[in-house]
């Protein structure tokens, strides 16, 4: 038996109760949950059972900005810088990838050679034909150019450790944005 869904993939809610600032629905709903990334809280599952979010607008955002929207609740738990740009390179080649460690960020491969090239920084090699660069957090020039130049780049941020001290990490922004 097919049932119609109660919340669209893309539509925009707000939690009736928590302010938690708007969500956007991660995909249609038929069942007793809903999936919705809201912008102060990220990612939550909500049981229609208990909580019914309140429809914004009728208007829902693009298919891209939902994906978009997924991927930033992806946890990237003690993978290698590598892997981690392969995985979003894979998904964004335009994109510069930019990775946190601690408090110095860090850009690999093709990335790199265009922040050389850009600011004059020294590449170096952390593993075997692995080119990589870096500047420290207090660097706002390099973030103010990318935006100003309207240079596509995703960050990916630190995350406190958590149990067990493993590191993981999350994207934590795509600039531009690519839909709403």
């Amino acid at each position: 038996m097919f049932r119609e869904p109660k919340y669209l993939k893309g539509s925009v809610v707000k939690h009736p109760k928590a302010d938690w600032g708007k969500g956007v629905v991660l995909e249609d709903t038929t069942g007793p949950t809903i999936k919705i990334r809201f912008e102060k809280v990220g990612l939550k599952t909500l049981s229609l059972q208990h909580i019914e979010p309140i429809i914004l607008d009728d208007q829902r955002v693009s298919e891209i900005e939902v994906v978009r929207l997924a991927q930033m609740d992806r946890v990237y738990i003690d993978e290698t810088f590598k892997d981690i740009y392969d995985d979003i390179k894979s998904r964004y080649p335009s994109h510069i990838v930019v990775i946190q460690s601690g408090y110095y960020f860090e850009v690999l491969e093709d990335d790199a050679e265009y922040f050389s090239r850009k600011y004059g920084w020294k590449l170096y090699e952390r593993q075997t034909g692995v080119t990589i660069t870096g500047f420290p957090d207090q660097v706002e020039k390099a973030w103010r150019d990318l935006r100003s130049t309207n240079t596509p780049y995703i960050l990916v941020s630190q995350l406190d450790q958590r149990e067990g001290g493993k590191v993981q990490r999350t994207i934590t922004e795509i600039f531009p944005s690519q839909g709403g």
